[in-house]
């Protein structure tokens, strides 16, 4: 049989026929296996497309909550770092005050005993005390002292006449 013979006797229609046939099972045999030179699998391609048409915009969502937190986060480092800054401010003044606080007490005890006011060993370690407390916050914060040395020179030495003659309050 020679191949003119072949093409003479077949139809159109046949052939016709036998694309759609040979058409169709590549379609089906397509649709179940994937061929791996070829790398075309309709089912993938499609759940691909129709996954992607889903959540295109929920990508866009994700992405802008990403540059919302980034934003947020920074705003939020800004005003730490504020607060800090506020926070050691207060401190700093806080600290003045009581150093204030602590240089007064000590100013007014020498002034009650240049007045010849008399008191108690107590009232003398206390401001013993007091006066250890300003120094170490003094040096500390690297203030200066002023006048308060001067003066607790003097309690010093009423505190030691005292202690001699044994004639606190």
């Amino acid at each position: 049989m020679h191949i003119s013979f072949i093409l003479s006797t077949i139809t159109f229609t046949q052939v016709w026929g036998y694309v759609k046939d040979v058409a169709g099972m590549v379609a089906v045999i397509g649709v179940f296996v994937e061929i791996t030179p070829i790398k075309i699998n309709p089912i993938s391609l499609i759940c691909n497309k129709l996954g992607n048409a889903f959540i295109k915009d929920l990508k866009k969502d994700i992405k802008d909550l990403k540059t919302d937190i980034g934003t947020l986060k920074d705003n939020l480092d800004d005003t730490k770092k504020e607060l800090n800054n506020k926070i050691d401010k207060n401190k700093d003044t806080e600290d003045e005050r009581y150093v204030m606080q602590l240089r007064g007490e000590i100013l007014n005890f020498s002034n009650s005993c240049i007045k010849k006011e008399l008191h108690t060993k107590d009232e003398f370690d206390h401001i013993i005390d007091t006066h250890a407390e300003y120094e170490r916050i003094i040096e500390e914060k690297n203030l200066t002292n002023g006048r308060v040395d001067i003066e607790f020179e003097y309690i010093q030495e009423i505190y030691s006449e005292l202690l001699k003659e044994n004639a606190f309050l």
